[in-house]
């Protein structure tokens, strides 16, 4: 008898676009959700619904002509403010999981009741909730995104909410799916986009030097890069000395990121000195377009004369800088690193890391440029130091 087959997996996966993943990325969901979750089992085995669970739905800009139309009815928008940082927020609320909360509070101990006068109410009852998670989020590394937030109040209505954000373009919201006992809701953490940008990059997580001592003072090469340019393989192997080869700068003039791996930290260059101002970790592949393959009779082997049209991408970088693990792991914005001479010397051009020449910095009219003073590429010689 034969197995059973079934199709795989066994429930049709919801497709995710390129824009909601970026969405993902800017609002920093997944830097606090694992905190929020650990909030949110332990606030509901406090209530006597034996824990919760929290699963992301999916993230979406929303607009404020939207917001009536997006969150109708009875939801309730709880207003969280970080007035040192300038942020603010909110949590949205369905109305069943306001419902039960008030329900959950008003049948509570003794204790708990003597906090309301005649009944928590629903502004009552949110405050106190959020009053409890934020505790709990302050005591864990994985909430700290919501350190210095503050409850500020309750509104009623989307229309409430859009008059409080009125100056805001848009704001991006992230949908949670909420089970706590035999209830089901929604929650929805929504926060401005000019909210957004002031968030505070985060700090760089190589080791937790407390159990990793031993490592404390091992070095970690950085390339300081500039900025990139795209040639095909033909022009590559068409360039010699004294060739100009433009290239674009990285966001702005005196930008750059230094480079180990995955790992960037982004700055801005001034004299001999380089300002951090935000990390950026690519530790994953990175999103491939739809690629469509036709095939046709004749297609049977690839067209080698074709190859040097193939693009290939060139990395502008100005030589290596060297940290420890220990001087890493406490690098903040707004901190500044000493550049060593060499490195504000020639630059490189490499590409998958591999030393293509060397030259010096110019402007072409506005435009950066480096002119190639050696090249590396010599048949039968694999060592980048060999120029």
């Amino acid at each position: 008898m034969s197995p059973a087959v079934k199709p795989f997996p066994g429930v049709k996966l919801r497709r995710v676009s390129r824009a909601e993943i970026e969405l993902l990325s800017k609002s920093g969901t997944n830097e606090w959700l694992a905190g929020v979750r650990l909030a949110a089992y332990e606030l509901a085995r406090g209530l006597g619904l034996g824990g919760a669970k929290i699963e992301l739905a999916r993230v979406a800009s929303v607009s404020l002509e939207d917001l009536r139309r997006e969150f109708p009815g009875r939801w309730r928008f709880a207003v969280l403010a970080d007035p040192a940082a300038d942020r603010f927020g909110f949590l949205a609320l369905d109305p069943v999981l306001c419902g039960r909360l008030q329900a959950l509070l008003s049948g509570a101990g003794e204790a708990r009741r003597g906090l309301f006068a005649a009944g928590p109410g629903e502004n009552g009852a949110v405050g106190w909730l959020l009053a409890s998670a934020l505790e709990l989020l302050s005591q864990q590394d994985d909430g700290r995104g919501f350190e210095g937030y503050r409850y500020c109040g309750l509104c009623e209505s989307a229309g409430s909410l859009g008059r409080i954000c009125y100056q805001q373009d848009s704001l991006v919201g992230s949908w949670f799916k909420v089970r706590a006992g035999w209830d089901e809701g929604f929650a929805v953490w929504l926060e401005p986009d000019s909210s957004i940008q002031r968030r505070p990059p985060k700090r760089m997580p190589f080791f937790d030097l407390e159990e990793l001592k031993a490592l404390a003072d091992l070095k970690v090469s950085f390339f300081l890069r500039l900025g990139r340019a795209d040639l095909s393989a033909r022009e590559i192997g068409q360039i010699k000395p004294e060739d100009l080869v433009l290239f674009d700068e990285i966001e702005s003039h005196g930008r750059a990121i230094l480079v180990a791996g995955g790992y960037c930290i982004h700055g801005r260059i001034e004299r001999d000195c380089f300002e951090i101002d935000g990390f950026e970790y690519n530790l994953g592949g990175e999103i491939m377009d739809t690629v469509d393959i036709i095939t046709s009779p004749g297609a049977d082997k690839f067209d080698a004369s074709q190859l040097g049209g193939l693009p290939i991408e060139l990395t502008v970088e100005a030589g290596r800088v060297e940290l420890s693990v220990s001087r890493l792991a406490g690098l903040r914005a707004g901190d500044v690193l000493t550049m060593p001479a060499a490195v504000l010397g020639p630059v490189e051009l490499r590409t998958a890391g591999r030393l293509v020449a060397r030259g010096e910095l110019v402007d072409v009219e506005g435009r950066r440029g480096v002119r190639l003073c050696e090249l590396a590429f010599v048949h039968g010689v694999d060592d980048e130091d060999s120029l």
